[in-house]
């Protein structure tokens, strides 16, 4: 009976959604004296909607499913502006003001390690991703990357879009880079911005070859997990949860719980996740697949991570979730394991839809 009436609830999910049908985003784009602004580039962060304002400083994406859409317009002398935006019953006006960039004097720094190539290196490891492939993606201005360092830390910054060339996935990823932190001693690390995607071109042989390698990216990822949590079909997709009940030490129950416990349904058109004080997100479709043995034994303590399952995410998370994965109103998102691992070489559009 549970699973029929989850089944129910996938279909009318579906139905609802093509029902909704699509709609459009759009606006102009002015500085703050007013002017309308040519050829800036406006893009849907995380998707392969990119555009140039035309003369009149307008912009518009078609074909906009309901969710959550970051709009973000860059400008060679301006402050890049971005604005979040629901897309839920209708379309959407989003009108963006740029201001002037300030060009301030910055003290000028004399160090043999500014764009030195262990701190290029050691960016790259952290930016792509811990397992990423150095001869089938590449940064290709990597001139443009601003770094600083402390006693503790090394951040960088960029004021355009970094370019990358993902020969894996078929892609090629403008990225503005906002921030990015690396600790000098430790495998701690972060970063954050916006970004597009725009499709390589290929002969049949490569697309088939970047359809294999998309879909083995997709599963297991936390692009996958967000969605399914959102179609309710996490266990079908190979995920497993288990309740973390202390941080430290770190201890976790032994069975795994329901997903939807998680969950909150607001609309039609997202849930709100939240995961507090933290779950263990498992990747194992055999597993996943199977009835589970329950055990009455206490919650498992770990130490130093020893004998923790393969494919583990510790995860706090809270935030509202659309059909796409795509996440807004986040108040926590915290991970540690599998999904850190993968940096900008194994991330995907939005529009990506497994065969």
């Amino acid at each position: 009976m549970k699973y029929f009436l989850a089944l129910l609830t996938v279909l009318f999910l579906r139905i609802d959604t093509k029902a909704q049908g699509t709609y459009i985003i759009s606006g102009t784009v002015k500085n703050s004296k007013g002017e309308k602004v040519q050829s800036a580039t406006v893009f849907v962060a995380g998707t392969q909607n990119m555009t140039m304002t035309n003369a009149e400083g307008e912009y518009s994406f078609k074909g906009i499913i309901p969710g959550n859409y970051l709009v973000v317009v860059n400008m060679l002398g301006y402050n890049s502006v971005k604005h979040a935006i629901t897309v839920n019953e209708r379309s959407e006006t989003l009108n963006l003001i740029l201001a002037d960039k300030e060009i301030a004097l910055q003290e000028v720094v004399i160090s043999g390690k500014q764009q030195s190539p262990k701190d290029l290196k050691r960016f790259t490891r952290y930016f792509l991703g811990q397992v990423y492939d150095p001869k089938l993606c590449k940064i290709l201005n990597p001139e443009i990357i601003n770094f600083a360092h402390t006693d503790t830390t090394l951040t960088a910054t960029t004021d355009d879009f970094l370019v990358i060339e993902n020969q894996l996935l078929g892609y090629r990823i403008k990225y503005l880079l906002k921030i990015f932190s690396v600790g000098r001693s430790d495998d701690w690390h972060n970063f954050d911005g916006e970004y597009t995607f725009e499709p390589l071109e290929g002969s049949p042989a490569m697309q088939d070859y970047w359809v294999k390698n998309r879909k083995a990216t997709y599963e297991g990822s936390k692009m996958n997990f967000l969605r399914s949590l959102y179609a309710v079909t996490t266990r079908k997709e190979g995920f497993l949860l288990y309740k973390v009940t202390s941080d430290n030490p770190l201890i976790i129950e032994r069975n795994p719980k329901d997903a939807q416990q998680f969950v909150t349904r607001t609309d039609s058109g997202f849930i709100k996740a939240d995961t507090k004080p933290g779950v263990m997100v498992v990747y194992d479709k055999q597993k996943a697949a199977l009835p589970d043995v329950l055990s009455d034994k206490p919650p498992k303590k770990y130490f130093a991570l020893m004998g923790m399952p393969y494919r583990f995410t510790l995860l706090k998370f809270a935030a509202k979730v659309d059909s796409r994965g795509s996440i807004t109103d986040r108040t926590w998102d915290l991970s540690f394991g599998y999904w850190p691992l993968f940096g900008v070489a194994h991330q995907l559009p939005f529009e990506y839809q497994p065969n």
